[in-house]
């Protein structure tokens, strides 16, 4: 833990609004470990740990959320 927060969730919002190489490396870092939590949803569906009905795009987004609060 870092003392505030995620350094990766400050980031994002830090050059969220902004244009550049920092920000679009910050945009695919986030999409790739966006890319990482859905895949082992998926994982976990496949093998019984989660119900298969359960919307894993959804779940990914919640997980997120509260990871980098």
């Amino acid at each position: 833990m870092f003392p505030g927060g995620c350094f990766f969730a400050h980031a994002l919002a830090e050059f969220d609004a902004q244009d550049g190489p920092i920000h679009a490396e910050v945009v695919a870092d986030q999409r790739a470990w966006s890319q990482v939590i859905g895949r082992q949803i998926e994982i976990a569906k496949r093998s019984g740990e989660i119900a298969p009905d359960v919307d894993g795009e959804q779940l990914a987004f919640e997980l997120l959320a509260a990871l980098e609060r």
